[in-house]
C-alpha cells in the first residue's frame, strides 16, 4: 500500500473515490486532493421501488470533495465545478506538474466514480455512441434469469424489471460514454508522463472495481458472480514489463499489492495474505493461481448469496439459498448461456469443483460452509 511507499522514502498522493473515508486516506497518503468522501456521489432520492425518473441522476457533476491537509490531517471541504472524472484527473495532473517532489519516487492512486451509477456522461462523449447501432450481448434479458438472493437491491430496482431494449440501449450508451471519457483523460495523463520524462521509469496499472451487468442475464448491477461483474480488467505497463503481451493466468485483485511492491523493489507487508504475480507479468513464469474463488453475500449471516470456483475453462456456481448448481465452459461459452451441470459427461467435473469449493468455504470460515 501507499504506506510502504512512504516508508521507503516515496511520496504518495490520492485523488478520487475514497470508500475508506478520510481516516484511511490520511493514514496512507502524504497528499490527498479531490477525494469523494464516503466513495459514492450523491444522486436523487430512491424509494424501495425505484425513483420517479432515474434518468435525471446528476451525481457525476459538481460533487462535494475534500482535500486533506498533509501537515494537520484536517479535512477541507470544497465543491467541485465540473464532471467528477475531470476533477479527479485534474488533481492528478496538478500533483505531477506542481506538487510532486522530483527527488523522490511517487505513488499516485487515482480512482474514479465513473462508470458507476449515476450514469451521467458529457454530451460530447454520448454523441460519439449511436445507441441504435450498439451490439447488444447475446445473454441480454428483460428480467433476471437467475436468483442471486438479492434481487431487491438498489441496483436492480432503479429500473425494476421487466426492462425493454430501448432502456438497455440508453443505459449502455451512457455506460460506454463514461468509459470513453475515462479513456480520453487516461490518454492525456500518459501524455503528461511523456512530457515530464517520467514514462520510462513509471509503472502504470489500470484495473477496476466489479463491472455492472447492464442487462446481461437480466441483471443491472454487480451483486452477482457472472463474468460481466466478477471478471475485471487489469493492464500493466512499465519497466521490465514486455509490451503488447497478454497473460492467461488467474489472479486476484488483492494480489496487486504484493505484486506492485515486488515490481517497485519495495518490501511487501508481512501480514499480506495475497500472492505476487510480478514474475507472471514479466513473462518469467507461466500460469498463475491454479484456481480462484468468488463470493457474494448480501448479509453477514450468509443465508443467501452466491459462491463460485474457476479452474481453467470451467466455472462452477452455487446459489446458497436455492441449492442450485451451474457449470459453465467459459472457453466455449463465455456468455454463460449453457449450464452443463446436469450433463452426465461432466459429472466428475462437477464433483471435483464442488470439493474444491467446499474446501475453500471450510478454510475461509464461510458462514454457509456447513
Amino acid at each position: 500500500g501507499p504506506e510502504r511507499v512512504g516508508a521507503a522514502g516515496g511520496q504518495a498522493c490520492a485523488a478520487g473515490k475514497g470508500h475508506d473515508g478520510a481516516p484511511g486516506v490520511r493514514g496512507g497518503f502524504e497528499l490527498a486532493e479531490a477525494v469523494a468522501p464516503g466513495g459514492m456521489l450523491p444522486c436523487n432520492a430512491r424509494g424501495a421501488g425505484g425513483v420517479p425518473d432515474a434518468a435525471i441522476e446528476l451525481g457525476q457533476r459538481d460533487p462535494e470533495l475534500i482535500r486533506i491537509d498533509p501537515a494537520t490531517g484536517a479535512r477541507l471541504r470544497t465543491r467541485g465545478a465540473g464532471w467528477s472524472t475531470d476533477l479527479y484527473f485534474d488533481a492528478a495532473e496538478d500533483f505531477l506538474r506542481q506538487r510532486r517532489d522530483p527527488a523522490r519516487p511517487f505513488f499516485l492512486w487515482l480512482a474514479t466514480n465513473a462508470p458507476h451509477d449515476p450514469r451521467h456522461a458529457p454530451p460530447e462523449f454520448l454523441q460519439r455512441i449511436d445507441r441504435e447501432r450498439l451490439a447488444l450481448p447475446p445473454n441480454l434479458a428483460p428480467a433476471p434469469t437467475r436468483d442471486t438472493g438479492d434481487l431487491g437491491v438498489r441496483d436492480e430496482q432503479v429500473y425494476p424489471p421487466p426492462r425493454d431494449e430501448a432502456l438497455h440501449r440508453r443505459e449502455l450508451q451512457a455506460y460506454l460514454a463514461m468509459m470513453a471519457h475515462l479513456d480520453a483523460r487516461a490518454g492525456r495523463l500518459l501524455a503528461l508522463l511523456d512530457e515530464l520524462g517520467l514514462r520510462e521509469d513509471t509503472l502504470v496499472v489500470f484495473t477496476s472495481d466489479h463491472g455492472l451487468s447492464m442487462g446481461e442475464h437480466g441483471l443491472m448491477g454487480k451483486q452477482n458472480l457472472d463474468q460481466a461483474s466478477w471478471r475485471v480488467p487489469m493492464a500493466l505497463a512499465g519497466p521490465g514489463l514486455p509490451p503488447g503481451q497478454r497473460r492467461a493466468g488467474l489472479v486476484y485483485l488483492h494480489d496487486l499489492g504484493p505484486s506492485l511492491c515486488e515490481l517497485a523493489g519495495v518490501e511487501a507487508p508481512a501480514h499480506a495474505r495475497a500472492s505476487s504475480f510480478a514474475r507472471l507479468a514479466c513473462g518469467e513464469v507461466r500460469g498463475g493461481r491454479a484456481r480462484v474463488f468468488g463470493a457474494y453475500t448480501p448479509d453477514a449471516r450468509g443465508a443467501a448469496g452466491v459462491r463460485c470456483v474457476r479452474q481453467g475453462r470451467w466455472k462452477l456456481v452455487r446459489y446458497l439459498h436455492t441449492g442450485e448448481l451451474r457449470l459453465f465452459d467459459l472457453d466455449a461459452d463465455p456468455w454463460e448461456l449453457h449450464d452443463r451441470s446436469g450433463e452426465p459427461e461432466y459429472a466428475l467435473t462437477v464433483l471435483r469443483l464442488e470439493e474444491q469449493l467446499r474446501g475453500w468455504m471450510d478454510g475461509s470460515g464461510d458462514p454457509q460452509r456447513d
